[in-house]
Order: structure tokens, then C-alpha cells, then sequence
């Protein structure tokens, strides 16, 4: 399903972690009361953004080091889907598609093709090549 990677991080050990865009963000657990969290992100903040996954679906089974009675959720939190759910929602969701080729829009197999494609992201990029590109190509 993925890969699990748990930082320990604190005042002691100084240590920071990077998430590369694209990544799951998942959650933060702080041992204390007083902890100060900051982080930044690539882009503004947008609601629609907004997503996650149950920190406690059973699929992943994740060992939180704490009890799950310890952990205090915020109400949207405890709302989140599986992971298995989530994922139907965005995976094609971020994914942008390139079909390449000459095209006649009035040709009922072109426009398959296009349809076709569209079908496995969001996006979808059309490169168009002429005829007399078909010819040098060969």
C-alpha cells in the first residue's frame, strides 16, 4: 500500500522534517501540552485542499505508540475516510494525461482515443502532429 515513515522530533535533538509536494501528510502526535508546531507549504491554503485519511484504519495498521483512548481528535478528523476510500477519490484526481498523434476530430476512432484517455486523470494534453510530419516520420 505504501511506506511508513515515523520522526521523532524535538527541542533535544534539533532534527526537522521535509514532506516533498506530492507526498501524504499524515498525522502529528505531540507528547506534551506545550508544543508550539509550525510548518509551511508550497502554495496559499485552500479549503477544497482539504482531505485526509483515519489515523486508525485497520487496513494500515499503524502503531501509534499511544493508546487510542490518549488521542484527541477534532471533530473533522474523526469524519475521514479509509484509506481504500480515499484513494478512489484522488487517484486520478492529480494525474495529467498526454495522447500524442494526428488527430481528424470527425473520425469516430480519433475521438475514442481522446475519450479514452481523458478518462485517466484530470487533465488532459492533446499533442497534435500534421501530415506532413506523418510523411518525415515515415
Amino acid at each position: 500500500m505504501g511506506n511508513l515513515l515515523a520522526v521523532f522530533l524535538s527541542g533535544e535533538n534539533n532534527k526537522q522534517l521535509f514532506i516533498p509536494k506530492g507526498f501524504f501528510t499524515w498525522f502529528f502526535l505531540f507528547f506534551t501540552g506545550d508544543t508550539i508546531f509550525t510548518y509551511k507549504c508550497d502554495n496559499y491554503y485552500s479549503k477544497e485542499s482539504e482531505d485526509g485519511v483515519l489515523f486508525n484504519d485497520p487496513e494500515l495498521n499503524i502503531d501509534w505508540i499511544l493508546k487510542e483512548d490518549d488521542i484527541v481528535l477534532s471533530e473533522e478528523d474523526n469524519e475521514l475516510k479509509t484509506f481504500n476510500e480515499f484513494s478512489k477519490n484522488v487517484e486520478n484526481a492529480n494525474k495529467t494525461v498526454l495522447t500524442y498523434g494526428t488527430f481528424d476530430l470527425l473520425h469516430y476512432g480519433h475521438i475514442e482515443i481522446l475519450k479514452r484517455a481523458s478518462k485517466f486523470g484530470k487533465r488532459l494534453i492533446v499533442g497534435l502532429s500534421t501530415d506532413e510530419f506523418n510523411l518525415i516520420k515515415g
